[in-house]
């Protein structure tokens, strides 16, 4: 059985679904979204079929607003998440609660909900599940690490800081464990019909570890310094001194 630490993640791409194949289990959060040209900048009232609604939440003229609609997104992200990959057999009827709460979170006709999909409904028939290695905690959490970054009036990024703590199954039988924590990440929320949604996460191996305040752990380090005769590890833990 293997154990994924902090320090062995080596790909920068890789968050929305956490997949498994036969023989390999791997992390499959998809590529960025938006390389191919095509993504919108938010302007929803030019997006087909999208109706901009009567409740219109406020643009990021009112950063305070639509940090608290961040927040509530990636509350819906870990909800939904950690609801699929206890049961990723439910991925395979999409209109299923579980996947429709994990798209309602994402902006319409999202190719990272479909991508998402994909590796979950992969999973499913292989046999392929997790669970938190805590029963009383869930196994991913993501949270707003800092503050937002106005791209328009209806487009912003924000960092996120991520803890994985899971046991990948295959039928009965543990194949590996993820312990990752303090996974520095950034995300894209556009403001779609009036609303805000999701567009992308990712997260950055090699960036400093966040912790629960959206600091680095250097910077803990830095004021442990002087109180550690010469220790420039001070009092962090050992699975984030070391960069990914």
């Amino acid at each position: 059985m293997g154990v994924r630490e902090h320090d062995e993640v080596s790909h920068a791409t890789w968050r929305r679904a956490i997949a498994g194949t036969v023989g390999v289990v791997a992390l499959l959060l998809g590529a960025c979204s938006g390389d191919d040209g095509d993504e919108t900048t938010g302007d929803e009232d030019d997006i087909e079929g999208v109706t901009p609604a009567s409740d219109a939440q406020a643009s990021a003229d009112d950063v305070e607003a639509v940090t608290g609609y961040v927040e509530d997104l990636l509350a819906g992200y870990e909800e939904a998440v950690n609801a699929i990959l206890v049961d990723q057999q439910a991925t395979l009827d999409e209109t299923s609660p579980e996947v429709e709460a994990y798209r309602a979170v994402f902006e319409p006709d999202s190719e990272a909900v479909a991508e998402a999909l994909q590796g979950w409904q992969a999973n499913a028939n292989a046999g392929v599940r997790y669970r938190p290695t805590d029963p009383d905690e869930t196994g991913v959490r993501t949270w707003l690490a800092g503050e937002l970054e106005v791209v328009s009036e209806n487009e912003v990024t924000f960092p996120t800081c991520d803890e994985q703590h899971m046991e990948t199954l295959q039928g009965d039988r543990v194949v590996e464990t993820i312990e990752i924590t303090g996974m520095a990440g950034e995300g894209v929320a556009v403001r779609v019909g009036g609303r805000w949604y999701l567009r992308d996460l990712e997260l950055l191996p090699d960036a400093p570890p966040c912790g629960d305040d959206g600091d680095t752990d250097s910077d803990d380090s830095d004021d442990n310094d002087d109180n550690d005769d010469g220790n420039s590890n001070g009092g962090t833990s050992s699975d984030q001194t070391e960069g990914p």
